[in-house]
Formats: structure tokens, sequence, C-alpha cells
């Protein structure tokens, strides 16, 4: 076992801004913790950012990137992880959302961290170190650092990760088919209603 900060994995976090009506940046977006509660990623879960505000580059939030929710007010969410899809180009971190950051010559890969992050002894422990009060619970990236996780051959971590993008993949194909079967019943029970059928 080895802790995540030995193994050189790191979490960048960004800025958490509200815009008011106003003064809403046409494009701009910072993502909610809820865009990762479920798991996947759900860029709509955004809220507008100030236009008076310059986001720096790093907390631009690109595909493929794993994100790690430190806080909820439901212990259970605490700890949620997603990975990015192809979103628009203008969404960004907040404080409450790192990006995980692994380096690409180490002893990990970063599809295995994420699955040891999503583990039910690391959410174990990420749970018992968690603080907090006010109905908002979080971790300290300090605490996080020092969670240990198995770390086996590179080779292992591959066949792994290759097992976790045929799964992400069917469940990306599932959200899909969920979706068009929501709009199918939408549009059944529409035209029941009008008396279409």
């Amino acid at each position: 076992m080895v802790s995540l900060g030995n193994l050189g994995v790191g979490f960048a976090s960004g800025k958490n801004v509200v815009a008011a009506e106003t003064t809403a940046h046409p494009v701009n977006r910072v993502i909610k913790v809820s865009a990762i509660s479920s798991g996947r990623f759900n860029w709509r879960e955004s809220k507008e950012m100030p236009c008076d505000y310059s986001p720096p580059a790093g907390h631009l939030i690109r595909k493929g990137d794993v994100l790690f929710g430190r806080a909820s007010g439901s212990l259970g969410l605490l700890g949620a992880t997603a990975v990015v899809p192809d979103i628009p180009d203008c969404l960004y971190l907040p404080d409450k959302v790192w990006r995980l950051e692994v380096p690409s010559d180490g002893a990990v890969l970063k599809s295995y961290v994420l699955g040891a992050l999503r583990s039910p002894s690391v959410l174990a422990y990420i749970r018992h170190h968690a603080s907090g009060a006010a109905g908002v619970r979080n971790i300290a990236r300090s605490k996080l650092l020092e969670c240990p996780i198995p770390v086996p051959s590179l080779e292992s971590q591959r066949r792994y990760g290759e097992a976790f993008e045929r799964l992400e993949e069917v469940r990306k194909q599932a959200g899909l088919a969920e979706v068009a079967a929501d709009e199918l019943f939408a549009s059944l029970q529409a035209r029941a209603f009008r008396g279409e059928l």
C-alpha cells in the first residue's frame, strides 16, 4: 500500500464565482458539485461566471479530466468522481471539485487511480476523514493524499484501464438508450392525451 501523495498524485482546484443576472458572462460557466455526483459528468449542472472574471487557464475543464467532489451536503456523495467526455470549451473548476493529476511517468495510471477512488475502501477512508459542519462535509487535500492504495504492476493497471474504458462505453450507451426511451415515452404520452393514438 502506498499513499496517493507518495505516488505523485495531485488534485487541482478552481474558484467558485457567481454572476449576478446582469453581469453574467455569455459563455464561461463554473460547474456545480452536482455535475459529477451521479458518477457521470453533466455539464448542464453549471452556473454563469461574471463578465469581469478571467479564469486561469489551469481551471479550464478538458475532455478526459477525472473530477473529484471534495465537498458535499451528503456524506454519501462525498468523493464522487466522473470522467469528462466531449464538452463545450467554456467550463471551469469550482473550489469544491478537484481535477485528478497523475504523473505520466509514475507508478500508477490515471484510470487505475480513478478506480481506486471509487473503491469501497477509499470511499470509507474519505468519509471517515471528512470534516465540516452546517450540512457540508469535505475532505482536506492533505488527508486525501495520505490515503493508501494497493499498487499492482503497470500491466495489471493497463488491463484494468482497458476493462474500465469498455465499461464506461457500455454505461454511455445505456445512458443514451435511457434518454431515447424517455423521449419516446413522452412523445407517446403526449399523443395519447391529444387523442392521436
